[in-house]
């Protein structure tokens, strides 16, 4: 059986009112699987706030969830030391690690707490598992970790008590693990065709191997795709010897022949799936100073100066292309 978590908060009344049933016998397709009890917690030494917790795990035919609430004695201190109520503090390199914090927020817009998003495992090719979290008022909620969110918030949509909460920010970690996970190799064989646009742009990016490998790069590390899940568009930077511009001469008067730098970028939307723009940039700057290898007083058969990939003008070009229209860059990790 596949397991995934549940959030859940019972705080459907005002910030310090009486909370609403945080465990109902059932939510959704989920059944309870037995009576949650409450216990006394304590914080490290380091925080003074102490709590009370309970969780309850939910069982259906193809997923079972656990969650917890935590109960504070008041609301600045739930605020506080959310991630550590939830077994997710903000420093100290545990596992798992916050990714994702912002607001919470009612269906009207109205701002009345926290949301967060932990990741456990880094691999960007692993399927990571995510832990969500939420804090209003003295009370938070938090899931187990599961490597399946799209059923954490299936569950949390059923939930009576968040009927009131816009969940909307967990709905695209959700779509996005939904998706099969490309392996490099696959990314690498992907040629679409020509689909040239006047304006192209970056989001969710990841380059292509070369010789500086795979990954981020020089694509601006707000574009990049943290996960391999993630990835909706690809980068490719083949650069090679260009065409002769003149010789080069070292400090002992050998001369060589000197050649420019042809880099060709092309950049992918998967989502069409297409190549949406290409440029070439030159470089014809050659080194200040270059030795030679020297054979019986000349310069070795096959010496050569090809001038430095232009590396300044490609990631000014990645750094000034906007986001998809009506879509935002990938949130850092």
């Amino acid at each position: 059986m596949r397991t995934a978590p549940l959030l859940a908060c019972g705080l459907l009344v005002a910030c310090g009112g009486k909370p609403a049933n945080d465990f109902p016998a059932s939510v959704g397709r989920f059944t309870a699987s037995s009576k949650p009890s409450w216990s006394a917690r304590s914080y490290p030494a380091s925080v003074t706030d102490d709590f009370t917790y309970a969780f309850q795990a939910y069982a259906a035919s193809d997923a079972s969830i656990n969650y917890q609430v935590t109960v504070h004695k008041r609301a600045a201190d739930a605020a506080a030391h959310f991630g550590y109520a939830v077994d997710c503090p903000p420093s100290g390199g545990g596992d798992p690690k916050p990714t994702k914090q912002g607001p919470l927020k009612t269906k009207a817009g109205a701002e009345v707490g926290t949301f967060l998003i932990c990741q456990s495992g880094s691999g960007f090719w692993a399927d990571p598992a995510y832990l969500l979290a939420i804090q209003r008022g003295t009370r938070t909620a938090s899931t187990n970790l599961t490597s399946d969110p799209a059923v954490a918030v299936e569950l949390l949509r059923a939930m009576p008590a968040l009927a009131d909460l816009d969940l909307s920010m967990f709905d695209e970690l959700a779509a996005i693990h939904a998706r099969p996970i490309p392996t490099e190799r696959q990314l690498e064989a992907l040629h679409p065709p020509d689909q040239l646009i006047a304006q192209p742009y970056l989001q969710k990016a990841f380059l292509l191997g070369g010789e500086g490998g795979s990954g981020g790069g020089p694509i601006p590390v707000e574009r990049q795709a943290k996960h391999a899940a993630e990835i909706e568009m690809l980068v490719s930077i083949t650069c090679e010897k260009g065409s002769q511009i003149g010789t080069f001469a070292d400090d002992e008067g050998h001369r060589v022949p000197a050649y420019s730098n042809h880099c060709a970028v092309a950049i992918i939307d998967r989502t069409i799936p297409a190549v949406i723009a290409r440029k070439t940039f030159i470089n014809v700057k050659l080194p200040d100073a270059r030795t030679f290898a020297i054979e019986n007083g000349k310069v070795a058969v096959g010496s050569e100066v090809v001038a430095a990939e232009p590396s300044a003008e490609i990631n000014a070009f990645l750094e000034g292309l906007p986001p998809k229209p009506g879509a935002t860059a990938a949130p850092s990790r």
